[in-house]
């Protein structure tokens, strides 16, 4: 029997041990392993203990006793820069929340918290590094076309979009489904442009705190608010030359549509307190999930914006379309992750291939890089069986499977639900069935728990 697996290890960080407590009380449930500490001692000399296991994210008070967390802090990014840290703080500390974020804090989270939004917190937290890390990886590697794999019609079709999206500097827009690689096909395009070997700046608009979202992005002059003890560059002058790739751009809220469409326009940002605005010169490229039309539509996107990024539109195909595709994907994910690990390079039958290629993969190509990670490290042979898959494949191919989903109860096509009420419903019932254990439901799912709770909040479960 396979050992379960392990979730991401948290230091919570607190001197008061009810606080700590409603902190494990939050995460324990959602799969995270926690380690308590008191002090900021305690947690230093545990980050510093070589036989300790390495924590996959922090979650610091500021106010402590004798090493303040900010102090923490900035010790941490001294000397775990990829740690990802996020900042407890009390209710309306604005400018103890920025100095955090300026020493390297990935979010912060007010006291008193709703549970809910402490393991979505550390999960985006976590998630961001990862992209972080995996973009800088990407960018080190420079061109390798062999990592967008796909020989099918969709994916040759995109890969001639993407050649003229290289050879041009005009605003793009990615879209697709969660998964589907939209931040690599945007690294691929600088990388196959005249901004090659500029900076290539990526920011997920939907982790930034709401109320840091105009520093983040256009930067700000020291003093000119409460907490900005310093200047702050924006990620628009970081991109400056190069190229910036804002992910997830529906999630910016209608003010600060306002303002990027100005910068689109003026090629040109004001910081937060600065007395004139400063030039910039950057390709824009974004991506998002959502229906961008459909929320201009309803009010909740810019029309003038959208047409400002949506100049040159790019979509990735979920990987339900394009299943020639998926045999190919899983025997690279097979040698990259045999290779990663140093392990002698696995195969896997023909007959587990087909009843791969006919899973649905609601998560896309990254929920099958993942199960197949899976399946290299628990398999105890050199062939790949289904069983290693941490899949429910028992209704894959089964006939008439339009009856497994209930289809047969409607007499008329007009009767059918639509694609969104299908989703809806199934998550609320995946939801209904794990108890309300979302890191179960989002395994399920296959889809990331930020996601799943964005989602269920959506359609009213949260």
């Amino acid at each position: 029997m396979a050992a379960p697996q392990k979730g991401p290890l948290i230091y919570v960080v607190d001197d008061l041990m009810d606080q700590r407590r409603l902190c494990l009380l939050a995460l324990k449930p959602e799969g995270f392993r926690c380690q308590e500490f008191s002090s900021a001692e305690e947690a230093l000399g545990a980050i510093n203990n070589p036989d300790l296991e390495t924590p996959d994210a922090m979650l610091l008070d500021v106010a402590l006793p004798g090493m303040s967390g900010l102090e923490l802090l900035e010790i941490i990014k001294d000397k775990k820069p990829n740690l990802p840290v996020v900042i407890m703080t009390v209710k309306d500390s604005t400018e103890i929340a920025v100095e955090a974020v300026q020493l390297g804090a990935a979010d912060f989270v007010s006291k008193p918290f709703e549970p809910a939004r402490l393991p979505v917190s550390i999960h985006n937290a976590i998630e961001k590094c990862k992209l972080k890390e995996e973009l800088i990886e990407l960018k080190n590697e420079g061109q390798k076309q062999s990592e967008i794999i796909g020989q099918s019609q969709p994916m040759q079709k995109l890969f001639k979009v993407m050649q003229k999206a290289a050879g041009s500097d005009i605003n793009a827009l990615v879209t697709g489904e969660s998964g589907t690689g939209k931040e690599l096909i945007a690294l691929k395009i600088h990388d196959g442009s005249n901004r090659k070997g500029k900076p290539m700046v990526a920011v997920n608009c939907g982790a930034i705190p709401e109320n840091l979202v105009e520093s983040v992005l256009f930067g700000h002059e020291k003093g000119s608010f409460t907490g900005a003890t310093e200047k702050r560059t924006g990620k628009f002058q970081e991109a400056h030359g190069g190229t910036l790739f804002l992910d997830e751009i529906g999630e910016l809220k209608m003010d600060v549509q306002v303002k990027l469409l100005r910068a689109l326009q003026e090629k040109e940002v004001e910081p937060v307190g600065a007395s004139r605005p400063e030039p910039v010169n950057i390709r824009l490229i974004c991506a998002t999930h959502r229906d961008l039309a459909q929320m201009v539509a309803d009010g909740t996107f810019r029309e003038d914006l959208y047409y400002r990024i949506n100049v040159f539109p790019m979509h990735i195909p979920p990987l339900r379309e394009r299943k020639e595709d998926i045999p190919l994907l899983i025997k690279h994910f097979i040698k990259k992750t045999c290779e990663q690990e140093k392990m002698p390079v696995k195969r896997i039958g023909l007959h587990s291939l087909k009843r791969l290629e006919d899973f649905p993969w609601p998560g896309n190509v990254r929920q099958l890089e993942n199960a197949v990670y899976r399946a290299v490290i628990l398999s105890d042979t050199q062939t790949l069986e289904l069983t290693d898959f941490p899949l429910n494949l028992g209704t894959v191919n089964k006939p008439q499977s339009e009856n497994v989903m209930g289809y047969d109860k409607f007499t008329s096509i007009e009767e059918m639900p639509s694609l969104a009420e299908v989703e809806e419903s199934h998550i609320r019932q995946v939801i209904d069935k794990s108890n309300g254990n979302m890191a179960l439901a989002s395994r399920v799912l296959g889809i990331g728990r930020s996601t799943l709770y964005r989602r269920a909040k959506e359609i009213g479960i949260l």
